[in-house]
């Protein structure tokens, strides 16, 4: 599994400083393999750690170097209890709109949902019809997703024998909450019936021994389920659109620049020119009938160094600039209201895990460190256009599973990001 990750890790890294202009779905994928083994403090497989922190050098050289990029001057800033301690000066607001794990179980907004030791929690759970998809713990290389109702019962889905992530694959809910897409399928949690996703490398008589071959799942737009797949060039996919009807629409090519974000909605679309390396320029697109439309062109003045999530309407895009926020429609930087560095999070610690509450609101868990296998997190909530941030519900007490699965780290765990 590990020289098939690095493999992989490999691969993307070629693709992107291959290419002038370079589709975000090349540094997102590693990079998004890397951080879910860096969702620890210690004891996360060595290797894959080597691995991610070559690829994330080469990948992403504007993390703690100069180049244009900000840099924490007042180390003090970065320590989790000051991040901690300026969350808890802020007004209190309501608690998060997304389901979390607390030591109780699942808590989603007033509802309360005890699970027993099959649960991973260290992987989020996501609502669908008759309650949340959540991901059942497993010694096997493989994605068990299970429905969890709100009596806590749990009813197993299809699993997927994920041999070549080693598990770590993502399961994609569609907007009606009523399907859900993971592996090389599509199963509907009302009717278990499982759909397979067409264009499967794994399905080729002779795949290629020298790329991962695996269908990419982007996730869900308004139009279909996209996705990547064969044909494949140097082991990148052709992307493609699975409607409700059961068609498909090819996209792109393998090596087309304009590929679904991944981390917001899939039928948002950015490429990044890193011609000039002290200001990248984006160019963002929607999904319009099969076809990728362009939309609003803008250099960031500084070099980018990871683009970690879209909002749900394209319009803010989340990077490792916090605490400011890329106006994508308009072409400026906004800020929220946090001093200095206090959201810096240069090694990645915490900021996978903030995600999109709405259009407007991201949700940001921030925590005093493990001490003796305990944490203390409080979740801050900052709204785009006020640029003001509050509490979102009280602090929450996790006691950290000793026997969490080092690949995701400890568990339960508090993530609202799309990785």
């Amino acid at each position: 599994m590990d020289t098939q990750l690095e493999e992989r890790m490999k691969r993307d890294l070629f693709n992107v400083t291959r290419a002038v202009e370079a589709p975000v779905g090349f540094a997102h994928e590693a990079l998004r393999l890397g951080r879910q083994r860096r969702r620890r403090r210690t004891g996360t497989l060595i290797a894959c750690g080597a691995v991610a922190a070559f690829t994330g050098a080469m990948l992403v050289p504007a993390l703690g170097s100069e180049g244009g990029r900000r840099i924490a001057s007042d180390p003090a800033s970065k320590v989790p209890s000051a991040q901690l301690e300026w969350a808890r000066s802020l007004p209190q607001g309501p608690m998060p709109a997304l389901p979390m794990w607390t030591d109780d179980g699942l808590r989603d907004g007033e509802t309360r949902v005890v699970v027993d030791g099959r649960v991973d929690t260290a992987r989020p759970a996501q609502r669908v019809v008759g309650g949340w998809l959540v991901m059942l713990r497993t010694d096997a290389p493989e994605l068990a997703p299970a429905v969890l109702s709100a009596d806590g019962a749990l009813r197993p889905l299809a699993p997927y024998p994920d041999e070549v992530n080693g598990g770590t694959g993502v399961a994609f809910v569609s907007p009606d909450g009523r399907e859900v897409a993971y592996g090389n399928r599509v199963v509907d949690v009302v009717t278990d019936d499982l759909t397979d996703i067409p264009h499967d490398p794994l399905l080729l008589e002779r795949p290629s021994l020298k790329y991962a071959n695996s269908l990419v799942i982007a996730g869900w737009s308004d139009e279909g389920l996209v996705y990547s797949g064969v044909p494949t060039s140097e082991g990148m996919g052709t992307e493609w659109l699975l409607r409700p009807d059961g068609s498909t629409v090819r996209l792109g090519a393998p090596g087309s620049d304009v590929r679904s974000s991944a981390g917001g909605t899939a039928g948002l679309a950015m490429t990044y020119d890193y011609g000039e390396k002290q200001n990248t320029c984006t160019t963002s697109y929607a999904l319009r009938d099969a076809k990728w439309l362009k939309g609003a062109t803008g250099c960031l003045g500084r070099y980018l160094g990871e683009s970690l999530d879209l909002s749900p309407d394209g319009r803010w895009l989340l990077t490792d600039d916090l605490p400011e926020l890329w106006d994508v429609q308009n072409g400026e930087w906004t800020s929220f209201d946090a001093p200095g560095d206090v959201l810096a999070d240069d090694h990645f610690e915490w900021l996978g895990a903030a995600g999109w509450e709405s259009d407007d609101a991201l949700l940001i868990p921030l925590n005093d460190g493990e001490t003796a296998g305990k944490q203390t997190i409080q979740v801050v909530r900052c709204t785009v256009s006020t640029g003001a941030c509050e509490k979102a519900g009280t602090k929450v007490q996790l006691t950290l599973a000793p026997d969490a699965d080092p690949m995701f780290g400890p568990a339960p765990v508090i993530s609202f990001g799309n990785y």
